[in-house]
């Protein structure tokens, strides 16, 4: 996490307020200062904390191992004076005020509901959940907007002049029954919280809240009825079928604080192929720890886990590796693979720390409407004889476009059985192709559509069709920028440059200056299996033979011609489309590409 300055905690004596306070000082934060109505448990948290830093100074494992300064202060939450005096206080102390998070709460049962609820737990309620939320956010937010922003400890990036983060709860956003003066405030937290960012975000004052579900606390656990009732009600209604820890939290009001994060993230076939420009991607940032996931031992530069096939393995190596999120680059294309793949997913979704998982996707969207569907005539299998006169089972017979869609289709549902995040990078066409030899492929190099190197060129039927043609590097640019998003989209689309293939032709033979033999492939002809060889492909029989080869290419033009790789989609749905999410990462357009390559 990304929390170098000085924070204050209130309810800092135990549960979510403890957990974050240690949390700050466990991610290498200057200066804690902790606020909770009871001294002696926050002489013990103190002690806790400087414990903490102690064996981390001397083990070396907090970057320079710098003191953290800790402040305490018994207060009343629901005392405006004196949390205004203290918050003034430990600002003054620390020199500036960076992170502030309002933990403090209490909770009480009226019984019979609302209408016999009794004035003074009502009252009792509202001035420590809501009245003292706000008195703590108007002193901060005082201090935050006078001072300058923080800086990075990873990029040197300014961050923000301050961030507040605010404990709300599931009941801020329904009802719970019995509950109507907690209930009240936590909805007032999400108010108050939702006006206040509003108010000073071009300020560069971030403030948020977060909600918790079912969390084992004090708060909860002090009465074992209720407890008991929460269990049973958490078997039935939570996923997870436990109750979440305050650690858990604490991990996500970090990640608010900060502004950025460090994730430990491990490149699943990230040795060759895209994998490797994805993993070379995430490491040049400096941002991230970067691991590969191999079932071989390597000898590369970046950290390698040597992967086994079985689940328990996985499991255990991506917990004892503490790895976060899990980025699939393996070639899904034969069975193997595929199960090689299925095997990690189930293996991250056993684990503790695993959070986030992209499978290997990097083309067109195979889900998505027609695209689920075989390119050429489902009742006639034009393509197949070419396939199976040398025993490979490639595409599924007829009704389908290749056994790899039946594969992704099938991880797709996978992946939603898990309570991982997820997200499938879709890119459209790999631009790389177009370069080779004058440039490395990270891929096989084919000449599909264009063979750019010796000037030739076979063209799907009139050539006008939309295709999204997208480099390797732009795909590993924004697949690392991804990974600072706070969420996912359920898909990421990742855009080079959409153009036709004529306008793609006009470019290759401007940058080569000369004009190309150019040949029409005709839908008819493909959907028989039929197409031009062009002489780039001629050297890949050996990886590829030739009626495999041909019957992919005829596959792909087909694609071509039924608009399956135009990925423009995205500007319907901006949040879907990582160009505009990033749009200061840089992408290198065809156009550009070509003349790197041929000029």
């Amino acid at each position: 996490m990304d929390v170098p300055g000085f924070a204050l905690v209130t309810g800092a004596a135990s549960g979510i307020g403890r957990a974050c306070a240690n949390a700050f000082a466990q991610e290498g934060s200057a200066g804690v200062a902790l606020l909770d109505l009871n001294a002696d448990a926050l002489a013990t948290v103190k002690a806790e904390i400087e414990e903490q830093v102690s064996k981390k100074q001397q083990t070396g494992a907090n970057g320079s191992a710098k003191p953290i300064q800790i402040l305490t202060y018994p207060v009343n939450i629901a005392d405006e004076a004196e949390i205004t005096r203290v918050v003034n206080d430990a600002a003054a102390k620390f020199g500036r005020l960076d992170y502030v998070v309002n933990a403090a709460g209490i909770a009480i049962k009226h019984a019979g509901g609302a209408a016999f609820a009794k004035t003074e737990d009502w009252q009792r309620v509202l001035d420590v959940n809501i009245n003292g939320t706000f008195y703590v956010l108007r002193a901060a937010a005082q201090i935050m907007l006078k001072q300058e922003p923080i800086f990075s400890t990873i990029d040197g990036r300014p961050l923000q002049r301050g961030s507040i983060v605010n404990s709300g709860s599931i009941q801020g956003v329904v009802g719970i029954t019995l509950s109507t003066a907690y209930t009240t405030t936590k909805h007032a937290v999400i108010g108050l919280t939702r006006t206040a960012s509003e108010d000073y975000a071009k300020d560069g004052l971030r403030i948020n809240a977060i909600c918790p579900g079912y969390t084992e606390t004090p708060m909860t656990t002090k009465n074992p009825e209720v407890l008991k009732a929460m269990e049973e009600r958490v078997a039935s209604a939570v996923p997870m079928q436990r109750m979440g820890h305050a650690k858990e939290i604490a991990d996500g009001v970090l990640y608010l604080a900060g502004g950025r994060i460090i994730v430990r993230v491990a490149i699943a076939g990230g040795s060759g192929g895209l994998g490797r420009v994805i993993t070379k991607a995430i490491a040049r940032t400096g941002k991230h720890d970067v691991f590969v996931l191999s079932r071989r031992s390597l000898s590369i530069s970046e950290q390698t886990i040597g992967v086994g096939c079985l689940t328990a393995e996985i499991t255990s190596l991506l917990e004892s590796n503490n790895i976060e999120v899990i980025i699939s680059a393996i070639g899904i294309v034969f069975e193997d693979s595929y199960r090689a793949q299925m095997n990690l997913i189930e293996g991250a979704s056993r684990s503790t720390t695993v959070r986030r998982f992209a499978p290997s996707e990097f083309a067109l969207d195979y889900v998505q409407g027609a695209a689920q569907h075989v390119l050429f005539d489902p009742e006639q299998e034009y393509l197949m004889t070419n396939f199976r006169t040398r025993g490979y089972s490639f595409p599924v017979p007829g009704s389908q476009m290749y056994k790899a869609a039946e594969y992704k289709v099938g991880t797709l549902e996978k992946l939603k059985s898990t309570q991982m995040e997820y997200t499938r990078f879709i890119s459209g066409f790999l631009m790389d192709y177009y370069g080779y030899p004058a440039v490395p492929c990270p891929v096989l190099p084919l000449a599909v559509v264009l063979d750019v190197e010796n000037c030739q060129a076979a063209i799907p039927t009139d050539g006008n069709s939309p295709v999204t043609l997208t480099h390797s590097e732009t795909i590993g640019k924004f697949v690392a920028a991804s990974l600072d998003m706070p969420c996912w989209p359920k898909k990421a689309l990742i855009i080079g440059g959409t153009l036709t293939w004529n306008q793609a032709l006009e470019i290759a033979e401007e940058a080569r200056g000369k004009t190309f033999d150019v040949k029409i492939e005709s839908l008819y002809d493909l959907k028989k299996g039929v197409i031009t060889e062009l002489p780039g492909n001629k050297r890949r029989y050996m990886a590829f033979p030739k009626g495999i080869l041909e019957a992919v290419l005829c596959v792909w033009n087909i694609g071509f011609i039924q608009g399956f790789y135009d990925l423009e989609e995205g500007l319907a749905n901006p949040d879907n489309m990582l160009n505009q999410v990033f749009p200061d990462v840089p992408v290198l357009g065809f156009k550009d590409f070509m003349e790197r390559c041929w000029k």
